[in-house]
């Protein structure tokens, strides 16, 4: 504060107070969403959507993936229609059902290099739910873009050598936002949370 001349909001945030009033004042649409946010819930997606690109690093249950999907339902609204999660096999099952649950979003499950379901959801929208397994199995389109692309447990692409982590690279090119989550953003090397970010 007294070194920087910059004014720091004193709640738990602590982020300069004229970024958090232009995060508070930034429109968000959450028609079609199935859950109540909670205040720091609400500002989370108010960050999503106005940064578009966002390492978000909460502890687990705090409600990350009900966030992720409000961000989608806000982006939806403004006319977005493709949204992919990337997730680890073992909560795939949980990403389609949250989805189904808090949203009207139609799921495509993507499955090893399942073509016909990529082909499904360019056809179709909605939110392809995949595996850091799958990506480097499947290629979008040339010209495609879509809305938003969200890395769950994003530290599984923390080794920028790694494949999994080119693969999500070249789908990342292709989104307009980006949302990487992960309840652990530190685990053993700086580097390693400075990549994600």
């Amino acid at each position: 504060d007294k070194l920087s001349g910059i004014k720091v909001d004193n709640s738990s945030s602590g982020l300069p107070i004229e970024f958090v009033r232009e995060i508070e004042q930034q429109k968000i649409s959450l028609d079609g969403l199935k859950a109540t946010l909670r205040s720091y819930q609400d500002f989370g997606v108010r960050y999503i959507v106005r940064q578009q690109n966002v390492l978000l690093g909460d502890e687990m249950g705090l409600g990350k993936t009900v966030q992720a999907i409000a961000a989608m339902v806000s982006l939806k609204a403004s006319g977005e229609t493709h949204f992919m999660v990337v997730c680890p096999a073992s909560v795939l099952v949980n990403w389609s059902r949250e989805i189904v649950q808090f949203s009207d979003f139609n799921v495509i499950t993507i499955r090893g290099g399942d073509l016909s379901a990529v082909r499904s959801w360019i056809e179709e929208g909605g939110v392809a739910v995949t595996t850091y397994g799958s990506i480097s199995r499947f290629a979008l389109p040339e010209g495609f873009r879509y809305g938003m692309l969200v890395a769950d447990e994003a530290h599984y692409i923390k080794n920028p050598l790694a494949m999994r982590t080119q693969a999500l690279l070249i789908l990342k090119r292709k989104a307009e936002n980006c949302l990487f989550m992960t309840g652990t953003p530190l685990e053993n090397r700086v580097e390693e949370m400075c990549f994600l970010i």
